[in-house]
């Protein structure tokens, strides 16, 4: 691709002027006149940013005073053909770009030139490259630097290739850091549940290795079983007779108190003969006296039945009373009060064989959940420990495949290179890739250069650039400060120079070969002027 004219309108210091540029072409002006203006024009027209890749710059870029710009840049492809590409900034509305007079398709610009403004100005402008951020220069190198993944994995060992060969490598190298990425974050998760696994298995272990308890056996036997269900009954007898016998001496303690009361009542009721009436005070004589003592008689006779029989009830009251009497015998509560230790001792038995029994199938249900789950985890561990091995497998294989992709993405760039080395990434002794982006001239870091060493580096790099695309075609080169470089025209180019020089003169672009002879007829018209004066 050779760039063979600019039109610029209202661009910065230009009002309307049109370029022409040959293979070598030569610009020269004061500082300021506008040299690199040009190659700025060129990188506005097809990226819409300023010569250091920045957009939004249109109004600076603008002529001052004006409202509207236009760069159009005319190009040669390499089978001969024009492409023209015009950008417009127009008095109202926004930018336009076109390409052979007709508005630009999605991805039309960046099939002809270059993905990004980073990509084309690496070319375009040496030392552009070398001043951008690494990670920013790496990508553009890695962008057309990549190896085909088949052929990384056809290297491998077999154990990594069979690990691999079914993975997906849409994203190239990015897609082995993603997988190399999601292994491990898989393999620090296994691995943590791994410890938690190891932690449950010690846990389960330690309860199966605790001594195993005497299994408890009951001395109560069948028949004091029985014996104590007799002694119950007999007990629960007892205290229920006990209970109504308290109950009917009470009664009958009340009935008999009563009956006391109610024979001296009855026994006060006695009368005694008086033989003294009692209204007239005088002494009773003959049948007075004798119906007086009939009356007694007979009052007396009465109340002595009714004692009779207060006293019949009392001796009936009281033997039932004696009989109540017997059932509380010392000997019956003795009986009773061995029969109720005796079943309090073998219920007392009974509760500690329970308790017993309780512990050990406690046990025994603790000792076969410990059992079946270390039988269950221990299946689990088993699984995860392979898929930890599987993992582990996968990291090491991505770790083999990145190191032979570096290795061989260098070899790749190697071969392109002469007196450059780009260093992508460092492989230490283990295989690990790590960062290590530099740039090298002739073993010479970058930084350690001169102005003319830097431009040759930089025209190597670029050359590389665009040999590394999918359609490697020459693409021209601005370089600014020309003549801070060495021997720029002394070697053979395989592609398009534009060199600015610094000049006392407005600005001019021209053929090289015009330039060397304006050259020397300033030379000569200065040896004669220098003659002239001598003479």
């Amino acid at each position: 691709m050779k760039l063979k004219m600019v039109i610029v309108e209202n661009f910065r210091c230009f009002a309307n002027e049109t370029f022409s540029f040959s293979d070598e072409t030569i610009v020269r002006a004061f500082n300021g006149a506008g040299k690199s203006t040009i190659a700025e024009a060129v990188v506005w027209c097809l990226y819409g940013t300023n010569i250091m890749g920045s957009k939004r710059y249109d109004s600076v870029l603008m002529r001052e005073g004006t409202n509207n710009m236009k760069v159009i840049t005319v190009w040669e492809t390499a089978s001969g053909q024009d492409v023209t590409v015009e950008r417009v900034k127009p008095e109202t509305g926004g930018v336009k770009q076109f390409i052979n007079g007709n508005k630009v398709r999605p991805g039309q610009l960046e099939s002809l030139f270059f993905n990004s403004v980073q990509e084309f100005l690496s070319v375009f402008i040496p030392g552009y490259f070398s001043s951008i951020e690494p990670k920013d220069a790496k990508a553009i190198i890695a962008r057309y630097s990549d190896v085909e993944p088949n052929i990384v994995l056809s290297s491998l060992l077999p154990k990594h290739r069979g690990v691999l060969e079914n993975e997906k490598f849409g994203m190239g190298y990015d897609s082995i850091q993603i997988l190399a990425k999601k292994a491990s974050t898989e393999l620090r998760e296994l691995t943590e549940d791994l410890l938690r696994l190891d932690g449950e298995i010690s846990t389960y272990e330690a309860i199966l290795a605790e001594p195993k308890p005497e299994q408890p056996k009951s001395l109560v036997t069948e028949e004091i079983k029985a014996q104590v269900n007799r002694y119950s009954e007999r007990i629960a007898e007892f205290d229920f007779t006990q209970k109504n016998v308290m109950n009917q001496r009470k009664e009958l303690n009340t009935q008999i108190y009563r009956k006391q009361e109610t024979y001296k009542s009855i026994r006060a009721q006695r009368k005694t003969l008086d033989d003294t009436c009692p209204t007239c005070k005088q002494k009773l004589l003959g049948d007075a006296l004798k119906t007086a003592k009939q009356e007694v008689e007979f009052h007396n006779a009465t109340v002595e039945r009714e004692l009779k029989k207060i006293e019949l009830e009392g001796i009936e009251l009281r033997k039932k009373l004696e009989e109540l009497q017997s059932l509380e015998s010392h000997k019956t509560i003795s009986e009773i009060e061995k029969m109720r230790n005796f079943v309090n001792k073998v219920n007392t038995q009974l509760g500690n064989e329970r308790d017993a029994f309780t512990r050990y199938e406690e046990w025994q249900k603790r000792y076969d959940r410990a059992s079946n789950e270390l039988n269950r985890l221990k299946g689990i561990r088993e699984i995860q420990q392979e898929n930890i091995e599987k993992l582990s497998l996968k990291i090491e294989a991505t770790k083999a495949f990145r190191s032979q992709y570096v290795r061989m993405q260098q070899n790749k760039i190697d071969k392109l290179l002469d007196n450059v080395k780009i260093q992508l990434f460092r492989v230490n002794e283990d295989g690990e890739v790590l960062d290590g982006f530099r740039i090298l001239w002739n073993n010479k870091p970058y930084n350690l250069l001169s102005h003319s060493e830097k431009v040759w580096c930089d025209l190597e790099i670029g050359r590389a650039i665009f040999q590394l695309r999918p359609n490697p075609e020459p693409f021209p080169v601005f370089v600014d400060d020309a003549e801070s470089v060495l021997n720029l025209f002394n070697t053979q180019h395989d592609r398009q120079i534009i060199a600015a020089y610094a000049y006392r003169s407005s600005l001019i672009v021209e053929e090289r070969k015009l330039t060397a002879l304006h050259l020397e007829e300033e030379i000569r018209n200065l040896q004669s002027l220098i003659s002239s004066r001598s003479a």
